[in-house]
């Protein structure tokens, strides 16, 4: 399920939070901007594939980018979790390299 088909404003206040993300000057400022937009989501959070996973992988970014791999693991497993009916294969990818 997508956000967006059941809440299209709520949806895009969190997509607006996911794009201010690529604008912080760290990374810890991108992982702050990113849990204001998880925390937002309707719990739980994984029966959104979208912005679930996107947020998920930008909060797993930004830990890889600090060296702590497993946070950034964590965050890709529920990444994972929300694409389990719809997988990806860039978040499979991503979850690879940072469990390597």
């Amino acid at each position: 399920m997508y956000l967006d088909q059941v809440n299209y404003e709520l949806n895009k206040k969190i997509n607006d939070f996911v794009c201010n993300s690529n604008d912080a000057t760290t990374p810890e400022e991108s992982i702050d901007i990113l849990n204001q937009a998880w925390e937002l989501l309707p719990k739980p959070a994984t029966q959104f594939v979208e912005p679930t996973s996107a947020i998920a992988c930008g909060i797993s970014e930004n830990y890889k980018k600090l060296g702590d791999y497993q946070k950034a693991l964590e965050w890709m497993l529920i990444a994972l979790e929300a694409r389990k009916d719809e997988p990806a294969a860039g978040v499979f990818i991503w979850t690879g390299i940072v469990y390597y």
